[in-house]
């Protein structure tokens, strides 16, 4: 599916055709009421993509510290065609390069999900 119309889909306005900044996956950084956000293939069906989407929820309103999609004027996560997408804020950050200090904060969290 074209990402201008994943985008529309989620009334989010594209002025030309994004292009993914992830390369093994559509995932597109673009704007939604003044904020960054994320555009991203998620779980299929429908069905799994909202369970997800409760289950970080869920993690949130408990403490953890985890990214859940955010409120729309639209549903979010949404079945496009054959595939599923959701919305999430944008988190300005550093890139994932498994230094000794990011693999210990990921084993934290994994560890405050489990508990």
């Amino acid at each position: 599916m074209q990402s201008t119309k994943v985008l529309e889909q989620f009334q989010i306005a594209a002025e030309k055709e994004p292009k993914s900044i992830y390369p093994f996956s559509p995932v597109y950084h673009a704007s939604y009421k003044g904020e960054e956000v994320i555009v991203k293939k998620t779980q299929k069906p429908l069905e799994r993509a909202e369970a997800l989407a409760r289950y970080t929820r869920f993690l949130q309103e408990n403490g953890i510290y985890i990214v859940t999609p955010i409120k729309m004027n639209t549903n979010n996560p949404q079945e496009l065609g054959d595939a599923c997408y959701v919305v999430y804020p944008f988190i300005h950050g550093k890139a994932y390069t498994a230094t000794h200090t990011q693999i210990y904060a990921s084993g934290c969290l994994l560890g405050h999900i489990h508990a």
